[in-house]
């Protein structure tokens, strides 16, 4: 028979949970979510009262979504109850392993394998928890207006005050064709970018993404269920780069957003871009895109990979598989890969260095 707490019993042990999380523990979950490119954590203050926020800030998305978990009730329930399940686990399993070889289990011994496996279940459920409301908040979140596309030629013109007509003819007719019908589209050459480089001239948007990851702005991932194994992230808006240090990134950027206008104009959907999008750096064989498919509980319909830059002697590509078939994809610099939802596809580890401006669509279908 199943256990049922009084909402005395069960608010009671929630600000147990809560403060069985000390600073040590706080350290830990902010260096697995945000890991390691950022010399220092922020101050730790008492976790127990509340007092802290885990968001540093207004556009630190990743620490205003632990916070909503953390002070959630219903959610940080949730997180308390999986974390519950895979700790009881965990414990078995330990002193199973002790007891087969030989070992004593002392009182101290036996609380301590208690306690380390709980904090270790509850850590783990807050990030799978965490990151799944950062995927929800990305594709939901679209402040700007100019995000909101709108079927038909007059849309609203990237200076807010006023309005113009535009044609969006970035596609060419058989790349809609491929998203449509076969779930992926490829446009090489997507901005023209760096087109006429003299040999061995690094282009300028490489020389952009490597001032970025120098300057330890990026977070590695270190979250074995994440799809991006290995792989290092910065989520950026238009508005945080700077024309005169980032121009080409922004020059990308904002044609990307150009993409779900046409999308509606052509084909018919009512769909917008996030305000978010994320630069992944996959760097030597350690890191990889798993294999997965974006998930459309979320609300996403569309996945736009751009390769803003490949540093590599061997020749990188992209598996896709849609309803059974599979599809190889010779990654270029400056190409366009525009992925449906119900695509899987992944990225195995490469000798060398790339960077990817990746972001959402989002909408009805």
């Amino acid at each position: 028979m199943e256990l049922q707490w009084s909402k005395e019993e069960t608010a009671e042990f929630l600000r147990y949970a809560r403060g069985s999380f000390n600073a040590q523990d706080r350290a830990i979950l902010e260096k697995r979510l945000r890991d390691g490119t950022e010399q220092t954590t922020s101050a730790v203050y008492d976790t127990y009262t509340n007092t802290h926020r885990f968001q540093r800030n207004k556009d630190d998305v990743i620490g205003e979504c632990v916070d909503e978990v953390w002070d959630s009730d219903e959610q940080f329930a949730a997180v308390v109850q999986e974390a519950l399940e895979s700790a009881s686990g965990s414990y078995e399993r330990a002193k199973e392993r002790g007891f087969k070889d030989g070992l004593k289990l002392p009182k101290e011994v036996d609380k301590q394998i208690m306690t380390t496996a709980w904090k270790h279940a509850l850590t783990n459920a807050l990030i799978k928890a965490s990151l799944a409301k950062l995927q929800r908040i990305c594709v939901s979140r679209a402040s700007d207006g100019a995000l909101c596309a709108i079927s038909g030629r007059l849309t609203l013109s990237w200076e807010p005050s006023y309005l113009v007509e535009e044609d969006y003819c970035d596609l060419e007719p058989n790349v809609i064709y491929d998203i449509m019908n076969n779930g992926v589209g490829v446009i090489k050459a997507y901005t023209g970018i760096n087109a006429y480089l003299r040999k061995r001239q690094k282009p300028a948007i490489t020389r952009e993404m490597e001032f970025m990851q120098y300057s330890g702005v990026f977070n590695k991932n270190q979250d074995k269920n994440s799809p991006y194994e290995g792989c290092s992230t910065l989520w950026i808006k238009a508005e945080h780069l700077l024309p005169q240090h980032q121009k080409e990134t922004l020059e990308v950027v904002n044609k990307l957003k150009r993409v779900p206008f046409e999308l509606c104009k052509r084909c018919n959907l009512m769909v917008q871009i996030i305000s978010y999008f994320r630069i992944i750096l996959m760097e030597n064989t350690c890191a990889r895109i798993k294999r997965h498919q974006d998930v459309v509980e979320s609300g996403v319909i569309f996945t736009l990979l751009y390769i803003a830059s490949i540093q590599s002697d061997k020749t990188i590509y992209m598996n896709a598989e849609v309803a059974g078939a599979s599809r190889d994809i010779k990654l270029q610099r400056d190409m366009l890969i525009i992925v449906r939802s119900n695509v899987h596809y992944e990225i195995k580890p490469l000798p060398g260095k790339m960077f990817i401006i990746s972001a959402w669509i989002t909408g009805a279908k």
